[in-house]
């Protein structure tokens, strides 16, 4: 969350406890009994999408495709080296395994599924000119841990993108919520210089004598 939204949180917090510490003026089923029930619940969705949007999920998928397409690179140079050792044995074998093709991701999936289906018919040509016995198992399965590590960062990516998308809506309802609330307040404690003060601090109206905050700006809606 950024500075903004943090600062929001807080003062949602600060005017939830307010509610909780008055909750024998405010019963749970009047208006702002219910509406500082669906306050709680805005502060537990924030604190979820909140985790959601900053997860390390994301870098660490990212470094595990980066890792995979190394190591696929790598393994498709070699069959190229062995392709062009070969050249003068077999005709045109070192036109099969060629890197140009372009670098983007999917380029370069593309070339790698093209090198384990050609090199079934190498297979034993490439393992004479000194590669694993295995690198045609080795190379299917780089290309499927790359595949499954792009699906898993682009479904990340997704729902960090849904959270980030959810914590805005979650917000609005916050601030909605706490004007509402202002408005009750104010009616309920009109009387009532100290509770009223209370709730200027806790609505981050007025700060706090501890504080060296600036008074916020009334939000629309609420009531002088």
């Amino acid at each position: 969350m950024n500075k903004l939204q943090i600062r929001q949180l807080n003062k949602f917090q600060a005017v939830e406890a307010f509610m909780t510490a008055n909750e024998a003026d405010f019963p749970k089923e009047s208006s702002a009994g219910r509406t500082a029930t669906a306050l709680t619940a805005v502060i537990s969705n924030i604190e979820t999408h909140a985790a959601r949007k900053d997860s390390g999920e994301i870098s660490s998928n990212v470094e595990i495709k980066a890792e995979n397409f190394e190591k696929l690179d790598r393994l498709m140079r070699l069959i190229t080296k062995a392709a062009r050792a070969n050249a003068d044995e077999i005709t045109g074998i070192e036109e099969l395994y060629r890197l140009d093709g372009g670098r983007s991701e999917e380029a370069r999936l593309a070339r790698a599924r093209h090198f384990y289906t050609q090199s079934a018919e190498h297979n034993d040509i490439f393992i004479e000119s000194g590669l694993e016995t295995t690198f045609r198992a080795d190379l299917n399965a780089l290309i499927t841990a790359v595949s499954a590590s792009t699906d898993e960062t682009d479904t990340a990516k997704s729902e960090r993108g849904g959270a980030v998308g959810a914590l805005i809506e979650e917000f609005r309802k916050g601030n909605r919520h706490c004007n509402k609330l202002d408005n009750l307040v104010k009616i309920k404690y009109a009387e009532n210089p100290e509770k009223l003060a209370a709730w200027l601090i806790a609505s981050h109206q007025r700060a706090a004598d501890s504080e060296d905050e600036e008074e916020t700006p009334p939000t629309e809606g609420r009531t002088p």
